[in-house]
């Protein structure tokens, strides 16, 4: 065991061996992170999906409405199930639609005399049995979402429609943001219809640059005299479960939207306890360290003891 009694050799060999503690430590640590971060991670998904479910629950809910009205036998029904219906569904605004768009008869808004052919939702609708879109309404200035459904009263084509404010809406939404979570639901024109940005509140947004020219007027018909803020930049939706702001990964839930394609939630990143993480990391460190002179005075004794034999 002469070796031993090489100050350098010993030297070395109790470096050799602390590197390879702090290593294996900060490895650990590393893998720790990693298992946070997965977890924090299905979370925020299990967190964003409720989220996107309260926006399908209302959707369901306004489907059944328009459903029994449509299945009225005759317009005098409907306009009877209209009025029972009043306060008791999250729609506040329902009408009955003629064939070119026509409004025949309503509740919550001033429709008589008005035309909606232009809606989406009603062509959809027409044309395909069933339309759903969120949109600023033009009589009543306020956001909301519609369904609206085909029927046939008398051999003639009519379209049920029911509307849910946007308010209520964002109450059941924003019961899932947190102090480091701001949650927010975006239409297939990239414009955020919901959120929970108070100081953007009751304002529509967008991450990214002004949006395609080529959607304007698309943009326009569904939220008419709204303006539009720009609240980041470099948007680029990667698929259902990320999304990139400003090279930032957020996390993102989807779920199918009826006629629209897909209602899209996502969130911002997840701030894990970075704090708990420094801390192990400095008591890794620390012990280290003493492992370090611990050792180092263990060979030094080893060595005086044989120099003494």
């Amino acid at each position: 065991m002469k070796i031993l009694q090489n100050p350098i050799v010993v030297m070395i060999g109790v470096i050799l061996a602390t590197v390879m503690y702090v290593s294996l430590s900060v490895y650990f640590v590393e893998s720790k992170y990693d298992e946070e971060w997965a977890e924090a991670v299905a979370v925020e998904e299990h967190i964003l999906t409720a989220a996107a479910n309260e926006i399908h629950h209302d959707i369901l809910e306004s489907i059944h409405l328009t459903n029994m009205i449509a299945e009225a036998e005759a317009m005098y029904e409907a306009e009877y199930l209209i009025k029972k219906s009043e306060g008791i569904f999250h729609s506040r605004i329902i009408a009955i639609y003629d064939e070119v768009g026509d409004a025949q008869f309503g509740i919550g808004a001033d429709f008589i005399g008005k035309n909606f052919a232009y809606r989406r939702y009603f062509q959809d609708a027409l044309n395909n049995g069933r339309g759903t879109e969120y949109i600023t309404g033009k009589i009543t200035g306020r956001d909301g979402l519609v369904t609206a459904v085909r029927t046939t009263f008398n051999d003639k084509e009519y379209v049920i429609m029911a509307k849910i404010p946007g308010k209520i809406l964002l109450e059941s939404f924003a019961k899932f943001k947190s102090e480091t979570r701001d949650i927010y639901a975006i239409d297939e024109y990239n414009i955020i219809y919901l959120h929970t940005k108070e100081d953007e509140e009751d304002k529509l947004l967008t991450f990214g640059d002004k949006p395609d020219f080529r959607l304007k007027d698309k943009i326009d018909h569904r939220y008419p005299d709204r303006s539009i803020v720009h609240i980041n930049a470099n948007f680029k939706s990667i698929d259902d479960n990320y999304a990139i702001v400003n090279n930032k990964k957020f996390i993102a839930v989807s779920m199918p939207f009826i006629n629209e394609g897909q209602i899209k939630v996502i969130a911002d990143p997840v701030q894990i306890d970075r704090n708990r993480v420094q801390n192990y990391m400095l008591l890794v460190l620390i012990y280290s360290f003493g492992l370090f002179l611990s050792m180092l005075l263990i060979f030094m004794s080893v060595i005086r003891v044989k120099a003494h034999l």
